[in-house]
C-alpha cells in the first residue's frame, strides 16, 4: 500500500490519466461531470511540487459526491473513484 502523495503520484496517476478519459468515453453522454472530474485531475496531475492543491481535491469531493460513483457506471469509475479518494486522503493527510 502506498503511504504518501508523492509515492501514489508516482504509482498511480499514469492509470487515472487513461481511466479519467476512459469514463468519459463511456459515461460522458450521461454523466457530464466526468469532464470536469478529468479537468480537475489534470490540474492535479501537472501541478508543480510546491503548490496547493486544496481547492482541487475540494473540487473533486464535489463533482464525486465524496467519491461515490453513479449507479449507472461501470468497474472502472469505481475504481477511478477511489483512487481519486485516496490521493485527496493522501495529499491532505500529508
Amino acid at each position: 500500500m502506498t503511504t504518501n502523495y508523492d509515492s501514489f503520484k508516482n504509482e498511480h496517476f499514469e492509470k487515472l490519466d487513461l481511466y479519467t478519459t476512459a469514463i468519459i468515453r463511456a459515461h460522458g453522454e450521461n454523466h457530464p461531470e466526468f469532464t470536469d472530474i478529468r479537468s480537475s485531475f489534470e490540474k492535479i496531475q501537472t501541478a508543480d511540487a510546491d503548490q496547493d492543491l486544496t481547492a482541487e481535491f475540494k473540487n473533486l469531493q464535489e463533482l464525486t459526491n465524496d467519491y461515490q460513483a453513479p449507479a449507472d457506471t461501470c468497474e472502472t469509475v469505481v475504481a477511478t473513484f477511489d483512487l481519486l479518494k485516496q490521493a485527496d486522503e493522501l495529499y491532505t493527510n500529508a
